[in-house]
Order: C-alpha cells, then structure tokens, then sequence
C-alpha cells in the first residue's frame, strides 16, 4: 500500500501554515486569477515563492491551481503562470481545460498535470485518455461510491485523488451553471455565489433541496488507501486556519490509526451544515444528505476557535537531522549535519587537551540532541575521535578513599585487543592502545587490598584470547612485586598515565617515550620515587 498522502487547502498563508505545521503532506493553492476559488486570499507572486519554499522545507509539496476554464484572452496570463509554477519550484499543476494542459505540456514538459474533479473523469476509459494526455494524476469526483472507486482505482494507469472532506455541490464535480444564470457568476471561472444553498424546495422536501452537507470520509482513508488511493483531500479554500488545522489533524489521524472523538468535535463546530455525510461513498442516498448553516452551527465555532488554534501555534518537528562530530588530534573539529538532501559542513579549531573538566562525547551527544522547538528531529550521532596524546584518568582531589569503580575498559577492534575504550568518571577515552594492558583501568572488580584486577576470556569468530588487565596505583613506592612481577600494593593510590602508543614510564618524573616492562623491571623504591621529586600531575583529559 502506497503512504496515503494528506492534501489540504490553503487559500492564504495563514492557512497554509495551519495545513503544514498540523501534518498535510501537501496543499493546494491559487494565485490571484486562474483558480476556481479567487474568493479566496490566494498567493501573489512572491507569495507563491516564499510558499513553496517554506512548503518543501518541511517536505510537503505544492499543487498550484490553474483548474478553470479559460478564455483565448487569457492564454497570456495561463502562461505567466506556467512560467511562475516552474520558477517557484511548485510540485504539480491542477487543471481544468483541455488546452491549458496542453500549453503546460509544451512549455514545461517535466511538470506534472493533475486533472482537476471539474473534468468529471469517472470511467476507465476517461482515465486512460488523460494518461495519453500527459497527466500523472485524476482527481475523481465527489459522488461516487465505494464500489466504483474500487473499480477505478483496479484499472487506472494514473494516481487517483479523492476528497475526504469538505463542502458538496449538487451537481456532480461542479459541473454547474446555476451561479453563472443567475447572477453571471460562474462557478467554472472560480466565482460560484453558491445559490443551492438557498431554500429551494420541493413537495416533501426539506426545504433547502439543492444544499447537501459537507462530506466526510474521514474514517475510510485507509480503505480507500487499501483499495489504491493515493491522496486524500480535504475541500476549503475558503476556510478559516482553524478549519484547516482541524481536518488536517482529523485525517492524520486517521491514517495513524488514532482516535480522537473531541476533535471530530472540534471539526464539526468549527464548520458544518448540521453535520456530515458519506451517503455517496456508501451508495445510501436520500433525505438525510442534505443539510444548511443553522445558528447552532455558526456559534459553535467561536467556542472552539482557540483550541484549534494551539494545533498549529508552533513548527513541527518532522524533518529529521542526522550530525556527525569529528575531534582528531592536530586537526580542526568539524561538524557535519544532513537533513534529506541536504548537507551542512563547518569546521572549528584544533582540539585541546583539557586542563580541569573535559568535554565528553556524552556532552557532545546531548547538545546534537536538544532540537526542541525547532522542526528538526534529531536522528544518528555519530562521533569520531582519535585520541592519541598523554591521557591522565585521575583528578588532582582524587583519594585513596573513594571507590575505583567508575574506572572501565571495554575490547575493541575484534579479536586482537590493540585497542580499547576507557570510562573513568571524566567520560570516555577512545582508542586508547591496550598493548600494555596492565596498565589499563578496569573495574571488572576484583579488590586484592589496593589493587583492581580483571580477566577474562574474549571471542569474535575465530579468534580467542585471554585478557588480564589491572588497576596499577600511581605512589611514591611500591612495597612488593608478586613472584610473576606484577605490582600488587602501594601506599599511595593514584590512577595511571596511559601514553598511547608507548610503553609506560618507569617513574613519574620519567620520559614516557622510554620501553617499560614491569616484568623485567626491579620495584621502584622510596628513594628513587622521592628523587624524581613527584611533579605536579594536572588532571588532563582527553574525551
């Protein structure tokens, strides 16, 4: 089943805004003349280009109607706006007459054309004509049923629209000239005045026998969606934002499988005529179909306005943002972050060792993270860092006293152990080398007096091996050596220097670049400890 898309009215960008930020996946709109709604607010010519581009910024598209009929006159003005459509950026164009699409069809072949419901293409057939027209999509007309939907939808080479909800004419897709007799207002030149809505009547009638609810599919959107629909519509281009925000948060729900009977409250107060109905879609066609604005209905809305209003105060997050954060010795931290296509690179400068307090990479991934707000999403962080200098994994204030627990290592790189990640409580150390793992904290938690031992067994596929790492105390002495060599007590207890890449030295005042081997070395004495004059050790971290 294709993703059902929510398409809403946005007869003004007030609207426009309401369909985005309540979850349209894409809205319809007019420009100032051309549209069967010029009623309507409608989008100037910047208008339209700051729409689509605020539209796409959220990933909802944009169908642009030019869906009237058009006089030879007019063939001037329906190609500016062709013209406007494709510098816009606009998605699709919406269309009525036969030869407005076939000017589109010329002058900007790679546009998709959308047949306007005013075509009342309802067979087949008619669907398969505007194929070699050169559409991509047919929105179907309202009065159709079930069954014949099913039966489009099994044999159409194009996409296929249908209204969801929204207001009914009598005649079947609009095709009316009611308004144009009467008062030379046509409703195929975007001006109907509407006159079904006055009290037309007929022996045991109702007494307003041309005016039919407002439709409403709601719940059906993902049975037409089973039977192959692809977009949903949502009629009411001259409609309130609050309006719009309530069909639009009604119809994603429904897609999202949520209920949420207060909003189809909301929905019916903020607009209806005595209610809904689905009498065509369920072939159930009779008195209880037709319906006006009573008084009831007009005042409800001021009781819900408000609400309604707090689905679209504020951006939605649903554009998701991926970082990737780099930090390698010598070279420039960099950021990189993208959202769909797009990719957003900077650098800053070389990182330094810390002095007191280090930046962890769990710093870094909470700061990545907070996107409250905003409409961003936050998706994978990813954080490189190549730590390669002296790292020191005590602070200054630390005592003999306090538990060594917060201090682990965990094996990296498969199977060989030549690196390692250490956690001590300023953060993580990454590829820290484990080639002299004595050295390398791990609390696997074995306390012999003062001293924190761990071994253990590591497989990755084929290869195996039997790890020992210690804790080794930094004091001013050791008192003893195990017959095996390794240190076992010291009187002073500070956590070790860890040198990547090099052997560790056999005093503190020492150079570390000097080859250590504990099982070859003589214990280091008091005197020889005092002599090196115990430099002041910072407590410098690398995270």
């Amino acid at each position: 089943m294709i993703k059902p898309e929510i398409l809403a009215p946005a007869g003004s960008p007030q609207a426009l805004i309401a369909a985005v930020r309540s979850g349209a996946d894409a809205v319809y709109l007019g420009i100032k003349n051309l549209n069967a709604r010029r009623s309507a607010e409608n989008f100037d010519d910047e208008q339209l280009k700051e729409a689509v581009a605020y539209c796409h910024k959220h990933n909802v598209k944009v169908h642009l109607t030019l869906n009237t009929l058009v006089s030879d006159s007019e063939l001037e003005k329906a190609q500016e706006a062709v013209q406007l459509a494709c510098e816009a950026g606009v998605d699709a164009i919406i269309v009525q007459d036969i030869g407005i699409a076939e000017l589109i069809h010329r002058t900007a072949p790679d546009m998709p054309l959308h047949a306007s419901t005013q075509m009342s293409v309802q067979t087949a057939a008619g669907l398969k004509r505007l194929k070699r027209l050169g559409f991509t999509r047919a929105v179907l007309p309202r009065e159709l049923s079930k069954e014949e939907i099913k039966k489009l939808c099994d044999n159409s080479p194009v996409e296929l629209e249908c209204f969801v909800h929204g207001a009914l004419c009598m005649c079947v897709s609009g095709q009316c000239l009611f308004s144009a007799v009467l008062g030379s207002r046509s409703g195929n030149r975007g001006a109907c005045a509407q006159p079904c809505r006055l009290p037309f009547s007929v022996e045991n009638g109702t007494g307003h026998d041309l005016s039919l609810k407002d439709l409403s599919l709601i719940d059906y959107i993902s049975e037409m969606a089973e039977m192959g629909v692809c977009s949903f519509k949502i009629e009411g281009r001259m409609k309130r934002p609050e309006y719009v925000a309530a069909a639009v948060k009604a119809c994603r729900n429904s897609v999202d499988g949520v209920t949420d009977n207060a909003l189809r409250d909301d929905l019916r107060s903020v607009f209806s005529r005595s209610g809904f109905t689905d009498g065509y879609y369920r072939n159930k066609l009779g008195y209880d179909m037709f319906g006006i604005r009573r008084k009831d209905d007009v005042t409800a809305a001021s009781g819900v306005l408000k609400k309604l209003e707090k689905l679209y105060e504020k951006e939605k997050a649903d554009t998701v943002v991926d970082f990737a954060f780099t930090a390698l010795k010598g070279e420039p931290m960099s950021l990189a972050a993208r959202a769909g296509a797009k990719n957003v690179f900077i650098e800053g400068e070389v990182p330094q060792l810390a002095m007191n307090k280090a930046t962890t990479a769990e710093a870094v991934h909470n700061q990545l993270s907070k996107v409250g707000g905003t409409r961003f999403v936050c998706g994978d962080i990813d954080i490189g860092t190549d730590y390669t200098g002296t790292i020191t994994l005590w602070d200054e204030d630390y005592t003999r006293s306090e538990p060594m627990a917060s201090a682990q290592v965990s094996l990296s790189k498969a199977g060989t152990g030549e690196h390692g990640t250490v956690m001590s409580e300023g953060g993580w150390f990454t590829n820290v080398p484990l080639e002299h793992a004595d050295w390398i904290v791990d609390p696997g938690l074995l306390d012999y007096d003062d001293l924190i031992w761990i071994d253990g067994d590591y497989e990755n596929g084929d290869n195996a091996f039997h790890y020992d790492i210690y804790l080794r105390p930094w004091g001013l002495y050791w008192e003893d050596m195990d017959e095996s060599g390794y240190p076992y007590r010291y009187t002073d207890w500070y956590l070790p220097l860890i040198d990547a890449g090099k052997s560790m030295p056999d005093a503190i005042g020492e150079d570390p670049s000097n080859d250590f081997n504990p099982h070859d070395s003589a214990p280091l004495t008091q005197t020889d400890a005092a002599a090196s004059e115990m430099p002041g050790l910072s407590s410098l971290k690398l995270t």
